[in-house]
């Protein structure tokens, strides 16, 4: 099972970064995801989902250090595709 676990963070990792990237989906400084209006849950599955991902809580690192700075929060929601 290890080895699922290590798969699947994997793939979030990529799957984080590459909508993040593309200013599709975004944490902001309200604890929750927004994401973009341009997506649409007819076209596919994953769109679908992240959709399913907008208002939800963001989960912080217990430790502060690595909490999201407040300005790059700010930054990626600002760039978000309306």
């Amino acid at each position: 099972m290890v080895r699922g676990l290590e798969i699947f963070r994997d793939r979030f990792r990529r799957f984080e970064g590459s909508f993040m990237d593309l200013n599709l989906i975004a944490p902001c400084i309200d604890h929750h995801w927004h994401v973009s209006k341009v997506l649409d849950p007819r076209r596919s599955t994953g769109e679908k989902e992240l959709i399913a991902l907008s208002g939800k809580s963001l989960l912080p690192p217990q430790d502060e250090t690595f909490h999201p700075d407040i300005e790059g929060l700010k930054c990626r929601c600002e760039q978000l595709i309306a």
